[in-house]
């Protein structure tokens, strides 16, 4: 029997005797066994839903309509990696601009000393 209190002993003994830490690497033989007997499960599995009866045969859908329309997907919002525009715009509407300049005509002329009323362009 080998010595594993000495200068050589392996720290991840006690770990892997204890089960608490896995072997990853497995002999050609352990996987065939591991392969088989993952087939043996489905192949009980494909038993077991013969026996209650297995997949139905699903019917065909029925077409009401002779015009075929592509299926509704995801669309996703528009996401750009940049701004198209380098500077945006002011509001060209603010408090000033608003009233450009009084009228001046003979009819705005006679409303405002008839009316005592100032005509402006808006």
């Amino acid at each position: 029997k080998k010595n594993t209190k000495g200068k050589g002993a392996a720290p991840q003994d006690d770990f892997v005797n204890a089960g608490l830490m896995k072997m990853t690497f497995m002999t050609k033989k352990q996987r065939l066994a591991q392969q088989g007997y993952k087939k043996k499960m489905r192949a009980l599995a494909a038993a077991r839903l013969a026996k209650q009866g297995g997949a139905k045969k699903k019917g065909h859908k029925v077409r009401t309509s002779p015009r075929f329309t592509r299926p509704m997907t995801l669309r996703l919002p528009k996401n750009p990696r940049y701004s198209r525009k380098s500077v945006f715009g002011t509001n060209k509407l603010d408090q000033y601009t608003i009233l450009r300049f009084p009228l001046a005509t003979e009819a705005a002329m006679k409303k405002i000393e008839e009316n005592n009323t100032l005509v402006f362009i808006v």
